[in-house]
């Protein structure tokens, strides 16, 4: 269940040229959904701006996407939340080869309860913003996603590792962390700028 959602289809089906509130934000209530926000099947020509309070599982979904601006944001420090989300940002695919791709995510995502930003099925995609203080690990990336860019994503205080990179080509532009950054075996993982504090670690070939 979810609160707000643009569904291109179960299986097939695109929607294109979405204008959801960009420069104006709503703020998404949902504490009884599963989700805040779903989209699926989600088309060029989008731009997607908004906030969630709460929701009981994932503040926002996204099943298949191509070339959409998405500003998101769900946060403690600012905002009250009437139920805290276990994961902030979900990108998952719909079908065969129909992953989340060539998006832009510029995020805020402070306070979930496990893990902020999971990227199980992302390619192309450019992520800023900050995923912190989250109950699990700040930014996660499955074995399907490739070729994402995570520039100035600033990921620090979160329990568990601030970026758990299982995915391939991923490019690391000024990334911020303070609780480690963890990749898998997928070695062609690009660290430019990264920032570690003295109680972090940065691990190739790490679970």
């Amino acid at each position: 269940s979810y609160a707000v959602g643009f569904d291109g289809g179960a299986s097939s089906g695109t929607i294109y040229d979405v204008r959801f509130c960009p420069g104006n934000p709503p703020t998404i209530d949902a504490p009884s959904c599963t989700s805040g926000m779903f989209f699926r099947g989600l088309g060029q020509n989008s731009v997607i701006d908004a906030e969630c309070s709460g929701a009981l599982t994932t503040a926002f979904l996204v099943n298949f996407a191509v070339c959409v601006d998405f500003k998101l944001a769900i946060s403690q420090n600012w905002m009250t939340l009437t139920h805290v989300p276990v994961v902030g940002v979900q990108l998952d695919a719909r079908g065969v080869a129909e992953l989340v791709s060539d998006c832009k995510f510029d995020l805020i995502v402070e306070g979930a309860s496990g893990d902020g930003v999971v990227a199980t099925a992302a390619q192309h995609c450019t992520f800023t913003g900050t995923s912190e203080g989250n109950g699990g690990r700040g930014y996660v990336e499955s074995g399907t996603s490739q070729s994402n860019v995570l520039l100035n994503l600033d990921n620090e205080s979160n329990t568990g590792a601030d970026f758990a990179l299982g995915g391939f080509g991923t490019l690391l532009l000024s990334t911020l962390s303070t609780s480690g950054t963890v990749s898998s075996q997928n070695y062609r993982i690009h660290y430019t700028g990264l920032q570690v504090t003295n109680t972090g670690n940065v691990e190739v070939g790490g679970a």
